[in-house]
């Protein structure tokens, strides 16, 4: 994370976010981490759901 630009920030993430090596996507970034390339971290709202392909959404009911 660039601190000093918080946006221009890269990540990686080989095993997929959960780590879980029985998802689906355990493996998605595997080849860009092998090639040595990142991604850029979405950490701006409006990019975030301009990029979003869905929404979670969390209910509570008594």
């Amino acid at each position: 994370i660039d601190f000093s630009d918080i946006e221009a920030s890269m990540s990686i993430l080989p095993t997929g976010q959960s780590g879980n090596p029985f998802s689906p996507h355990y493996d998605d970034q595997a080849e860009m981490y092998i090639r040595g390339e990142f991604r850029a971290m979405l950490l701006n709202e409006r990019e975030i759901k301009e990029n979003s392909k869905s929404i979670l959404i969390f209910k509570y009911e008594e």
